[in-house]
């Protein structure tokens, strides 16, 4: 028997798998990994509420996901702050991320949209896992107010690996109307007036 202590680590609650069903899920950071050099923080999660509740207490690689200042990633990184800030109110995210305060992101919680994804093994075979989609407000979680996506196949050779833009069919070139013609005007000469009866004068 191997010389252990196991007082002091909690028990996962997870049915020992770390795949969540497609479905909005109430989250909570508890770890966090600053990448200056690539210009992204890594947030990992654990489900915070729920039946799934502490699915990834002790798993090596939590679900996570990248909040980057890239300039093409600040539309996202505006929305997932705000998203924090709605969900932990008294709370602003941004001001924290802008000023380093990394520190103060452990434990706040926010909604996530978990879907599905297939990749490629190792060894060459298919495996399925999870991923957040999207991070969403924990009111929007509640009230169910949002929509999952398909899973994603990052699977080598698969459709979406080989062609993750899919061609599209270039636009027809521009071909006017014909226009309505409408006959032109010809004056029509009028008739003189008849001279006024007695009792029209």
């Amino acid at each position: 028997m191997p010389n252990i202590d196991l007082s002091n680590v909690r028990e996962s609650s997870g049915g020992g798998s770390y795949n969540l069903e497609p479905g909005g899920y109430v989250m909570e950071v508890i770890d966090y990994e600053i990448q200056n050099a690539r210009q992204y923080v890594r947030l990992r999660f654990d489900v915070a509420e729920g039946p799934r509740k502490g699915t990834y207490a002790n798993a090596q690689w939590p679900i996570s996901d990248v909040m980057s200042w890239k300039e093409a990633a600040k539309p996202m990184l505006k929305q997932k702050l705000r998203v924090l800030s709605e969900s932990n109110p008294g709370w602003d995210a941004e001001e924290a991320f802008l000023n380093d305060r990394w520190g103060e992101f452990l434990h706040k919680r926010v909604g996530a949209i978990v879907r599905g994804r297939k990749y490629t093994k190792k060894d060459g075979s298919d495996g399925e896992g999870c991923e957040i989609y999207q991070l969403c407000s924990v009111e929007q979680v509640a009230a169910g107010d949002f929509v999952v996506p398909g899973p994603k196949d990052d699977r080598k050779g698969s459709k979406a690996d080989a062609a993750p833009n899919p061609p599209v069919a270039a636009p027809q070139a521009y071909q006017p109307q014909p226009q309505y013609q409408y006959p032109q005007y010809q004056y029509q000469p009028q008739p003189a007036p008849e001279a006024p009866l007695p009792w029209e004068q």
